[in-house]
This record gives C-alpha cells, sequence and structure tokens, in this order.
C-alpha cells in the first residue's frame, strides 16, 4: 500500500478542521474532554462579545499537544504531535488559524499510524525496541513565539520555525543541539540587549551547560560554556540578571533505568528532596557555577524572574515540595495501566535572596496562591518587578488532580511588594489557559496593559479568549473572543 502524498494528508488534515465540533450534551467528563485531540477551522473569524481595546493589536500564540492518537494509540498529552493557535487582533474582526507543526515524526507517525521514536511518556509498542533506545522523537508542542521575522516552536530536543502569519513549517531553528543534548524549551528575551538567551545541556559525568544569546538571524552573539558538578542533572526553565544567568536543578535522570525501557523514561527521572533541588547561577563574564542548595527540598520549573539587588541575587520562582509526576495527565485508558496516580503537590511563589557567592540563601514566601506558567511584563525581565499574572487553581471541578495546572480555573494578579493577590474564577467548568502580558503603547506603568488567555468552557464545549485588564483581573474580562470547540491542552503562550 503506498503512503499518502504530503498534498493527501494536508487535504485530509484540512478536511478534519472543519468537522463539526461535539454536541453539548456530550457525556465526557468535562476533565477528560481536554484529552481529545480538537480541531478548528484553519482561517475563521471570532465572534467579539465586549469591545476590543483600540490599542491593542498583534497576534495571540498558543501551542499544546493536540496530535494524541497515532493509529489506534493514545498518547500523554506532552508526548502529543504540537499545534499552533494563532488570533490575530489587527483592523477587522479577529481572526483564528491553526496548523500542526509539521515535523519529521508528525509526518512520519501520521503516514504508518505508529509511534515511531520514543517520548518521555511513551514506549514504541515492542518491549526490546525501547531497550537501550536513545533516539527521542521531536513532537515540537513545549513553547511558541515570535523571534526575528520567525515564529518559533520549541521543544527540549530541537526548535523548529514556522512563517508567523501562516503558521506552516519552515524547517528546522539553525540553533542545533548537539547529539544526546537538549535545548532549553523556555528562551527568553532580554530587553537590555535584545537578545534571546537559551541553552543546551550536553549530558556526562558533569554535565556541561552552553549559553548562548542569539540575535535576531539566530546568529550566535555571545557563547558561554560551563561544567556542572553534576552529571544527569534536568533543566527547564532560563531566567537572568545583569551578572548572572540562572537555570534550576528540578530532577536526575537514571540513565540505566532508562535505556533499559521497561516503562516510559520519565518514570526514570530520580527526585531526592536532600540534594536534587537546587539552583545554578552561571556568571555572564565567565567562570566557573555557584551551585546554591534550595532549603526545603523545593522543586522548581519555572521562574517568574530573577534581579540583582546590590550584591544579592533574587529569584522568583515557582516551587513544589514534592515530585511533580503528570500522572494526571495520562489519558484514563491510559492511567488504569499505571501504578496508583501520585497527585500534583499544591505549588507556592518563592523568592530566595542570594549572596553573590551563593553561601547565604534566604527563603521568602510570596503569595500564597498557588500558580503555574507565570507572566511578567517583558522590558521587566532581569529588572526588579512587582506585578505578575498566572492561572490558579480556583473553583474545583471534576478533575482527579487539583494542582495539574492544565485544569486551573482561574486567573491571578500578584503584586510582589504588597504581598497581595486579585483573583478572576471563571467556574468550575472553564479550565484557564497560560496568558500573555501585552503593554498599553505610550505607558510605562508596569501593569498598564491587557492579560489574553484561552478559556475553554466544558459548559458549552467552546472556548473563547479572554482580554482582562491587567490592573483589574478580579473585574473579568472587558472582551472575548469566541471559537465553536476547544482547543486542547495549551502549554505556554505568547503575543507578537
Amino acid at each position: 500500500m503506498r503512503k499518502p502524498t504530503a498534498q493527501l494528508r494536508r487535504l485530509v488534515y484540512c478536511e478534519t478542521l472543519r468537522r463539526p465540533p461535539r454536541a453539548p450534551a456530550d457525556p465526557m467528563p468535562d476533565s477528560a474532554y481536554v484529552f481529545e485531540p480538537h480541531v478548528e477551522p484553519i482561517d475563521v473569524a471570532l465572534q467579539v462579545d465586549g469591545e476590543l481595546p483600540p490599542q491593542l493589536r498583534g497576534t495571540f500564540y498558543a501551542i499544546g499537544g493536540t496530535g494524541s492518537r497515532i493509529g489506534q494509540r493514545l498518547l500523554h498529552p506532552i508526548d502529543a504531535h504540537g499545534r499552533v493557535t494563532a488570533v490575530e487582533i489587527a483592523d477587522g474582526p479577529p481572526r483564528l488559524r491553526a496548523r500542526m507543526v509539521d515535523t519529521p515524526l508528525w509526518r512520519e507517525e501520521t503516514a504508518r499510524g505508529e509511534v515511531l521514536r520514543r517520548r518521555p511518556f511513551t514506549n514504541r509498542s515492542s518491549r526490546w525496541s525501547n531497550l537501550l533506545n536513545a533516539k527521542f522523537g521531536n513532537n515540537a508542542w513545549h513553547n511558541v513565539l515570535r523571534w526575528g521575522e520567525q515564529l518559533v516552536a520549541t521543544n527540549d530536543p530541537g526548535w523548529f520555525v514556522l512563517d508567523p502569519v501562516t503558521l506552516q513549517t519552515r524547517g528546522d531553528a539553525p540553533l542545533r543541539p548537539a547529539a544526546g543534548a537538549s535545548i532549553t524549551p523556555m528562551p527568553r528575551r532580554d530587553p537590555r540587549s535584545g537578545r534571546l538567551l537559551a541553552f543546551e545541556l550536553r549530558p556526562g559525568l558533569r554535565d556541561t551547560v552552553l549559553v548562548r544569546e542569539l540575535d535576531p538571524e539566530f546568529g550566535v552573539a555571545t557563547q558561554r560554556k560551563y561544567r556542572l558538578p553534576h552529571g544527569a542533572t534536568l533543566l527547564h526553565d532560563i531566567a537572568f540578571t545583569d551578572r548572572f544567568y540562572v537555570a534550576a536543578r528540578w530532577g536526575t535522570l537514571s540513565i540505566a533505568s532508562a535505556l533499559w525501557g521497561a516503562s516510559p523514561a520519565f518514570d526514570a527521572i530520580r527526585f531526592d528532596a536532600a540534594r536534587t533541588p537546587a539552583l545554578y547561577l552561571l556568571p555572564r563574564a565567565g567562570g566557573d557555577p555557584i551551585v546554591v542548595p534550595l532549603p526545603g527540598g523545593r522543586l522548581h520549573f519555572h521562574f517568574w524572574n530573577a534581579f540583582d539587588d546590590g550584591d544579592d541575587v533574587v529569584v522568583d520562582a515557582i516551587g513544589y515540595d514534592g515530585p511533580v509526576t503528570f500522572d494526571a495527565l495520562y489519558p484514563p485508558p491510559l492511567r488504569a495501566q499505571r501504578p496508583p496516580m501520585r497527585p500534583t503537590p499544591p505549588s507556592s511563589n518563592r523568592r530566595y535572596r542570594i549572596d553573590a557567592r551563593g553561601k547565604r540563601v534566604r527563603d521568602e514566601p510570596l503569595t500564597p496562591l498557588a500558580a503555574e506558567a507565570p507572566a511578567i511584563r517583558d522590558d521587566r525581565r532581569g529588572r526588579r518587578h512587582r506585578y505578575g499574572w498566572a492561572p490558579a487553581p480556583g473553583s474545583a471541578g471534576d478533575e482527579e488532580d487539583r494542582h495539574a495546572y492544565v485544569w486551573f480555573h482561574a486567573l491571578a494578579r500578584h503584586d510582589f511588594d504588597a504581598a497581595a493577590t486579585q483573583v478572576w474564577d471563571a467556574g468550575a467548568r472553564c479550565y484557564v489557559s497560560p496568558a500573555a502580558f501585552v503593554p498599553r503603547p505610550g505607558s510605562g506603568d508596569e501593569d498598564a496593559g491587557w492579560i489574553v488567555a484561552w478559556i475553554q468552557d466544558m459548559g458549552t464545549r467552546s472556548a473563547w479568549v479572554g482580554i482582562f485588564d491587567a490592573a483589574d483581573i478580579a473585574a473579568g474580562p472587558i472582551a472575548r473572543l469566541r471559537a465553536s470547540a476547544p482547543i486542547g491542552i495549551v502549554s505556554h503562550v505568547s503575543f507578537g
């Protein structure tokens, strides 16, 4: 049987996008519905309820795992194939576009109808095909951002560049990690230099970290190399100050267990509360990394921000008092084949004040409300900030894991100076995505602007983009851009 041509695959995909949404009477539980491969027309106008701010112009991008079924196999959503959605807000009606990231893995697996590469939560079907198999696929699902004239879809194994308007995939990003290495899925723009900061992690008995500062054409403006005192380190996000790059070790990988392949590679991650959690302060001028063991054994994936305060380094991060397993994100049929689910511990917002030698660490709790995937005003990165915005748990729905952020029901604004929080709750049947801050043109006030987020309404089996006044989140959305169906799990968002 001949493999379908690329033209036929595109035709099938576009026809799939035009299928009507599931009826509201669908008995599927709300929390399970997010695992469905939701689709939207590839180019449609959105209905506007309320009044769009006339100064709000640009494109709201989101990325997440939508290709969650390969042949007869269901996938953990972190292993699903990535899709980018873009909501363009210009002079005419807002428009929604959606397109799969056209990776080699997506093309090969959809053509064959089978899982061809391992992912963190998914093994190949044959037990022995996973033995000593370190060739992991890149499903390009984690983060999306504008950089120069390109749109970039990021993931640990590598990045892809897309057309920012049509969302067509142009190919691999020029910055490619070495064989066996990983690259940060959370690059950050330094507003002072105008460069994009990203690390590459090369494994070894002592891991090597390369931090690169990229120009808008992906040229390497500067590169620093650091040898860590540990091997099998797992890093995720990057923050920075004028003096340091900052990364957090959130776990270590048992290489032997991962290569044995009896279970998914994520099961080979080890978390030792007494030894694992640490911050790395990497001098931007070069030199040895400063390892800062964290009090309380707290795990960190994402940073709010970092900045210098006199001789101290201040790092604001979201922490968990225990390992985050992502067990609850397995679709129900797969979860039944797993060991008993370990719920996600509640997150907390922490401030670490560290002397420049890393010898003294003061742990300062910030606002008590749980949060994840945070946003701040972009031009405050690397500088002292006051405000931040993030989804929060809110109302309790039918989800099994209250602290898995794909099921968060609320949106919060944190005032770090006043230790105060505003919350808007969407309700028990709505899920709130990560949010993007958009500054109001001409205003330098830190919270002058808008917050933009997807809200998926399981009561109507639909979704809408909420536009909020960033200074008054509790007042609720000032405008809603309505789509006809949910868009599935959202990993991260950006506005550009």
